[in-house]
């Protein structure tokens, strides 16, 4: 039987290919086997014997040297400034520091460190000491599932479980401990503003609710603004440290003054306020030489140097169930609604398109501005400084007026939209006729929870796609619907 060219062709190729295999392949080649030498000889570059009696702890990384010691207090920084740190957090690293598990040692070449990112250059390197005494030195190097450690002034480089070295890696802002004040709300008692020369502005008292001990009059005080400024200082973030201490004076001349709160026992903290940078704000926290800088709006509720700045700020104070009537002209939209009394439904009256109010969507918001959602975030006087060519108000301004069952009225307007700030916050001028004397200042936000479009009133339209299934006819045979749609003869 003859055998076609075409199949041997094929069966030679795989044959020539499998012995090419077989003769070709590496012999007698065993796992790479990393070198673990040292394990039982306690050659890790830490373990936790290595940290008992610490009390101080250098640190270089990519902004600089820090040095951090353990006093009666908690952990501070003590250099290149002086500053509380959080003692949460040091407490949670040094126990991270006792327990690293080692899994293997990779490397015991000086030519790898760099690779590694264990030389003294790139590496992150953390010295303990016992008083002054260096006790252990070690390298953080590259740090992902797996962190690469050497002891300094060794070649050996391990690999330990964990990304290590990235809790490490702070800049001062990093290491702020943001509970500076270590005291309750409830056992605060006092807080004042001071002028930069140190005579009080304002002195609140609380005992048991926030009261005006000293200071201007204030037309609807707010205690809860109060409340607001010490939780403000009990608790902020520093966004970064300025350490520029020959410049201090500089960043704090020009600023409105200072704070200060007092506890029940009679400690006090001391807050100066600084100039703004942009939308931070420079502050000197007791009597540092370093300055924080933070975010305006986090420290905000603390300013309060102005009787403005202690009133309530919330523009609609009333219930869903005293309100009557609402007419409004807002981003286009022009409406008025009314219901009989209290337990009715508001229906549409007139406007530049008809509607049907929605009872959930009025109950939402009105109950939303009973809250405190329509409030203010700013309050001016109305003085000459605020005229009409600066504030926008004309006879053509958006407004919403609302008439209650007592017959009262309220009429809120509306002017020029304030520009964005630098994180992008909207602001519109606004008054009211029920406070004649101020001109407020409100975030778009809140002032679009207020100021409603007919889309916001109006009932969803029904789903005309949305028809109930057709009931079974009386008598009809089980699984059998009679028809009731008339079929055309022909």
């Amino acid at each position: 039987m003859k055998v076609k060219l075409t199949t041997l062709v094929p069966i030679f190729l795989i044959a020539s290919l499998a012995a090419g295999v077989y003769f070709l392949w590496p012999k007698d080649i065993n796992p790479p086997k990393l070198e673990d030498k040292n394990r039982s000889e306690g050659k890790y570059p830490l373990i936790q014997a290595d940290l008992i009696g610490v009390d101080k702890v250098e640190l270089k990384n990519i902004h600089g040297i820090f040095t951090f010691q353990k006093e009666k207090d908690g952990w501070f920084m003590i250099l290149p400034i002086r500053m509380k740190t959080p003692d949460k957090l040091w407490n949670g690293l040094m126990l991270k520091l006792s327990g690293i598990r080692y899994s293997m040692k990779v490397s015991d070449s000086p030519k790898q460190f760099k690779t590694y990112l264990v030389d003294n250059k790139k590496g992150l390197k953390l010295s303990f000491y016992v008083g002054e005494t260096l006790k252990k030195s070690i390298i953080l190097g590259k740090s992902r599932k797996f962190t690469l450690i050497r002891e300094d002034k060794k070649n050996d480089v391990w690999q330990a479980t964990g990304s290590l070295r990235q809790l490490f890696v702070k800049d001062l802002a990093g290491w702020f401990d943001s509970e500076m004040v270590k005291e309750k709300y409830e056992n605060i008692s006092k807080f004042e503003t001071l002028t930069p020369d140190g005579n009080i502005v304002f002195s609140f008292e609380k005992n048991p609710d926030w009261k005006i001990v000293k200071g201007p009059a204030v037309s609807k005080f707010a205690p809860k603004n109060i409340e607001k400024a010490v939780k403000a200082l009990l608790r902020f973030d520093v966004r970064k440290i300025n350490n520029d201490v020959h410049q201090r004076e500089k960043y704090l001349k020009g600023g409105p003054g200072k704070i200060r709160i007092t506890s029940k026992s009679g400690q006090t903290w001391t807050f100066t306020l600084g100039i703004m940078e942009g939308q931070y704000r420079n502050m000197a926290i007791g009597d540092s030489k370093w300055l924080g800088v933070l975010f305006e709006r986090k420290i905000k509720p603390a300013i309060i140097f102005r009787a403005e700045d202690a009133m309530d700020r919330r523009l609609f104070d009333y219930k869903y169930e005293t309100i009557k009537r609402i007419e409004g002209k807002c981003r286009g939209s022009e409406y008025e609604i009314l219901r009989n009394d209290a337990k009715s439904q508001f229906k549409y009256i007139k406007g530049n398109a008809t509607f049907v109010v929605s009872p959930q969507k009025i109950k939402k918001y009105s109950g939303m501005w009973d809250r405190g959602a329509f409030m203010a975030d700013q309050i001016y006087p109305a003085t000459a400084e605020f005229d009409d060519a600066k504030t926008g108000f004309s006879d053509t301004s958006d407004f919403i007026e609302i008439e209650f069952f007592d017959g009262k009225k309220v009429r809120y307007s509306f002017g020029k939209e304030i520009p964005a700030d630098m994180k992008g916050f909207f602001w519109t001028w606004t008054k009211s006729d029920a406070m004649k004397d101020y001109i407020y200042k409100v975030e778009r936000k809140a002032l679009y929870n207020f100021c409603l479009t007919r889309k916001d009133y109006m009932a969803p339209a029904p789903d005309p796609d949305d028809i109930p299934l057709m009931p079974k006819d009386k008598g009809a045979a089980p699984g059998k619907i009679k028809s009731k749609i008339k079929v055309l003869k022909k």
